[in-house]
């Protein structure tokens, strides 16, 4: 067992973003704050909702960097003459891609393929 906890340790160090949303999924975020405020929140609030403790506080400076960057590129596709991007591909821009995973959201979510526009949830 010691071992294991040692490996484990040596791993989470090597994580560069983390999260303040525990052993809780971002998928069961979402669902809780769209059940609860019956508004939608899209990819880019939920990774600030998870990412960001009160009193303005971000979790890692990375986290706060890739937020910035996300809201960046929000702004620049809504400008006149640019091509809109949805939450989706900018959320892939940002933190990158992963086969059989999608960054953000987790395990269980399947990434579209570069031509299409949405996600869906895997077959369990």
């Amino acid at each position: 067992m010691q071992e294991i906890s040692k490996k484990n340790s040596k791993n989470c160090a090597k994580q560069v973003v983390r999260h303040c949303g525990g052993s809780k999924s971002f998928v069961q975020y979402l669902y809780k704050h769209n059940a609860k405020t019956e508004q939608p929140i899209g990819r880019i609030e939920l990774w600030k909702w998870t990412h960001y403790k009160e009193p303005n506080r971000w979790i890692t400076p990375q986290c706060e960097e890739y937020y910035d960057e996300m809201r960046k590129l929000q702004s620049e596709s809504m400008a006149e003459g640019a091509e809109p991007l949805t939450e989706e591909e900018i959320c892939a821009q940002v933190l990158g891609r992963r086969p059989g995973y999608v960054r953000g959201l987790g395990h269980g979510m399947i990434a579209p393929p570069s031509s299409s526009r949405s996600f869906k949830c895997a077959d369990w």
